[in-house]
């Protein structure tokens, strides 16, 4: 269960605004908090009518994988929540690297990308996504 009540699936337009106009260079590495449906929600229930919203959301990231210049840098399953609110309970992980913000923001207006939502929504509950950007590696 979401904490704040608004379940989160797509960005906003000032989301999207303000990253196309920020002066990020280089790299950006998008971190994914994903909660999945227990069962996928498709409109239309055709093959998918017995998947799993993980089984749905894999779907889409293997479009995801195929259509974007990024890369999957890690992911990993939640096992529970150590620090911060117990309501805020992801499923997933997942950190994915693009070459800059701009190969990101020209894979959401791929037709291929665009398609392959269907998934993710059936899949996904609820979702937060971070911009981010690397930073060089130190030790602790």
């Amino acid at each position: 269960m979401v904490s704040d009540m608004t379940k989160y699936v797509d960005p906003t337009r000032e989301s999207v605004r303000a990253l196309r106009d920020s002066d990020m260079q280089g790299p950006v590495e998008m971190l994914n908090l994903i909660k999945f449906h227990k069962e996928a929600k498709y409109d239309v229930a055709a093959n998918n009518a017995s998947k799993t919203g993980e089984e749905a959301y894999k779907l889409y990231k293997e479009e995801l994988i195929r259509i974007a210049a990024g890369e999957i840098v890690w992911h990993a399953k939640v096992k529970g929540m150590f620090i911060g609110p117990m309501a805020e309970d992801y499923d997933y992980v997942m950190l994915v690297r693009y070459p800059s913000k701009e190969h990101f923001l020209k894979m959401m207006r791929n037709p291929d990308y665009k398609a392959a939502l269907v998934h993710r929504y059936a899949g996904v509950e609820h979702t937060k996504l971070m911009v981010t950007q690397p930073m060089s590696r130190s030790k602790l």
